[in-house]
Order: structure tokens, then sequence, then C-alpha cells
């Protein structure tokens, strides 16, 4: 663990001044998943995240910081739910990728639901697993958000996924890529970030699936 990372994830986050968990793939943490460490932790609390991959996690309703401790800190999908009025969620080098699935929970990027706080992901991406329309999806979002105030991404890759399957082949239905980006009654700021809309199916007998949007806004939601 290295000082001058904790001296940046203190000086961004006033309000920490918690307990600092490791976790280490290898076991020479503290946890060897965030998840375990997220299942411990209270509000204030700094997760750092050494080098490795790890399963999806889900953070509920945590005044908290996740960070990568130096390298590659590759995640499944990133979960966030009923984040409070005045609490933040910070991600700070998170790579979470989602698998090929019919379930949302483990394909998007991210999903962040209900929050009214903060949440402030950097220097992350968040590209979703590509679809498979034998299974009748269109594809996945980078990153969704439904009913959150207050979401920014700095320096963040935001990939729908792409549509490769067979399906279509054989019913004349093909289906499209995913949305770099959707919101729904949320407030999202994007810095220097790349959106990128997934593609739709290509069709070889019937018309393509349609490719995704770079950012899909509905219900009121805003964008900076």
């Amino acid at each position: 663990m290295s000082l001058s990372l904790l001296l940046a994830v203190f000086t961004a986050i006033p309000s920490l001044a918690g307990d600092v968990h490791v976790v280490d793939v290898t076991g020479a943490g503290d946890f060897p998943t965030v998840q375990q460490a997220l299942n411990s932790a209270l509000d204030g609390d700094v997760i750092l995240v050494r080098p490795g991959s790890y399963p999806s996690f889900v953070v509920d309703d945590l005044d908290i910081c996740i960070v990568a401790d130096g390298g590659t800190v590759t995640t499944g999908t990133v979960r966030a739910r009923n984040l409070a009025l005045g609490k933040t969620l910070v991600l700070d080098g998170i790579d979470a990728q989602g698998v090929p699935s019919s379930s949302p929970s483990i394909s998007r990027g991210a999903w962040f639901i209900n929050c009214a706080g903060s949440i402030r992901a950097q220097h992350s991406s968040f590209q979703a697993g590509d679809s498979n329309s034998d299974s009748a999806e269109d594809g996945w979002d980078g990153a969704r958000l439904e009913n959150c105030l207050d979401v920014s991404f700095t320096d963040c890759l935001l990939a729908g996924s792409h549509d490769s399957g067979a399906y279509g082949d054989n019913t004349g239905v093909h289906y499209g890529g995913g949305n770099g980006l959707y919101a729904i009654q949320s407030f999202v700021s994007v810095f220097a970030s790349e959106v990128l809309a997934g593609d739709g199916h290509p069709a070889t007998i019937w018309d393509a699936g349609v490719g995704g949007h770079g950012a899909l806004l509905e219900s009121g939601s805003q964008l900076h």
C-alpha cells in the first residue's frame, strides 16, 4: 500500500476517516474479494484493491472509496443501490467487465439504482459483455443509471455490448447493440471520457440489428 495513494484518496474525499481494507485475490490482504470487504465495511472506510481479477460486487448505501492499489484491477459488474443523500461512493481505477448472459446483473459494466448520494467514477472502465442473440436480448449498457441524482464519470470508458449471436439468422429477428450510457430519471456528468455504442447484429440474410446509442437519456435525465 503506497503512502502517496492513501494521501490522494483522503485528499479527494475529506469526509473519509475510517478504516482501510486491503483486498488481494491471492489472500495476502484482509479480504480475497471486494464484496467480502464491503460486507465488513462501514461509512467512511477505504477499500484498496490490489491487481487481479475479481467477481462482481454490490455497494448498498455505503459512503466509501474503492480504489485500485496499482496495476490492473478487473471486476465483473459493479452495482450500487440506495445510496443516501450526503453519502459518496468513489470508484477509482476499476476495470468492470460484464459477461455474455441473459442476466443484466452480470452483463452490464455498471448498474446504479436509487442513489440520492454522489457517485464519482474516475480512471475506470465499464464495459458490457457482448450479448448473444441466441438468448433473444438486445445489447447491454456499459453503464445504466436509474433514479440517481449525482453521478460523474471522469477519464472513463463506457462501452455498450455488441450483438453477434446466431438467433436472428434462423428467425429474421436481429437484436441491437448496447448503449454506452443509459440514464433514466438521473443526472450525470461526463468529463474527458469515451462513451461508445455497441454494434447491432451483422445479419447475413435478414435485416441487421440496430447499433446502440453512445448516450441515451430518458424520463427527464440530464447529461452535462
